[in-house]
């Protein structure tokens, strides 16, 4: 038995490795790498960068405030012991129209995480 063929064409998108992706008006998610890139920062009106990890080493522009989260990628770093203080940091930054970036190394569990 084979399955029908599908209607229509899947396309799945590639995620952005360089990039930054929009959660909120005011929240972004990103890597390591994009997160150390001038421009990109500049075009998002990124003012806030909260770094989700030990091993990424922010580059650090004039004008952007930096926050560092030491939480090694692995499976016993307490990260829950971050939810409050960063939620409220996001917040207060969204309070005075500011725009935040958070990011872990490679932007795929630490950074997602903390935006719950």
């Amino acid at each position: 038995m084979t399955a029908p063929p599908c209607p229509f064409p899947v396309q799945f998108r590639q995620p952005s490795v360089s990039g930054l992706s929009q959660i909120t008006s005011s929240l972004y998610i990103s890597n390591g790498a994009a997160a150390n890139n001038k421009l990109l920062l500049a075009s998002s009106q990124i003012t806030t960068v909260i770094n989700v990890s030990v091993e990424v080493v922010n580059t650090l522009y004039e004008d952007i405030q930096y926050v560092q989260v030491p939480v090694a990628d692995t499976p016993t770093s307490r990260l829950c012991d971050f939810f409050d203080p960063i939620a409220d940091h996001i917040h207060s930054v969204e309070v005075k129209q500011g725009h935040t970036l958070l990011h872990c190394a490679a932007g795929v569990s630490q950074a997602k995480s903390l935006c719950l």
